[in-house]
């Protein structure tokens, strides 16, 4: 018996054509391919790949495992021992911290999927572990902690505490990178 499938992907929507399969079977396969394509995004989701000829000041790279943005890039022509480098300056996203690091050009690097998501503050426990509603999808999310990294967090978090003992509404911004999540921001709802 043979078998024929077409798998066809428009949209982020897949569409099968089994003409020679039963419905019970192509329903099955359908739904092991949909899962297999969530395994799928969700590995490619967190980074993908480039040259680091390619990378730009203003953009963000992956080094030594953090997402940064580059704020300083030089690009060495090849001397007496060969390829041509390209030095990277980085600042990590969450902790503000300086990196540098270099490549060959031709290095292939991880350029990080960096995300920002809007939540509704529900409360704020005495571990300083925030209770979110996500404002798009209306899930809840328990697991971000109040970061103590920067100055700039230290403030956001005492506005966040005055603001929750206030009772006055509000809304945090998330930024979500490599499956680390920080609170970035605050706006008031005036609701």
């Amino acid at each position: 018996m043979k078998i024929k499938i077409s798998y066809i992907l428009k949209d982020q929507n897949l569409s099968f054509n089994f003409p020679y399969i039963n419905q019970l079977f192509s329903i099955k396969l359908i739904i092991i391919m949909k899962s297999l394509e969530e395994q799928i995004d969700s590995l490619t989701s967190i980074t993908f790949p480039s040259k680091a000829s390619d990378a730009k000041v203003g953009s963000y790279i992956c080094i030594e495992g953090r997402p940064c943005k580059i704020v300083n890039l030089k690009i060495f022509k090849p001397g007496k021992y060969g390829h041509n480098k390209t030095v990277i300056t980085g600042v990590d996203i969450f902790t503000q911290r300086i990196i540098e690091t270099y490549y060959k050009n031709e290095t292939v690097i991880q350029i990080p999927s960096i995300v920002r998501k809007e939540y509704s503050v529900i409360s704020i426990d005495n571990n300083d572990i925030c209770c979110l509603l996500d404002v798009e999808t209306k899930e809840m999310n328990n697991d971000i902690k109040i970061s103590y990294d920067t100055e700039d967090d230290c403030e956001l978090s005492k506005k966040m505490k005055s603001f929750i003992k206030d009772g006055i509404r509000f809304n945090v911004f998330v930024l979500c990178s490599l499956n680390i999540e920080k609170i970035v921001g605050l706006k008031q709802n005036f609701d």
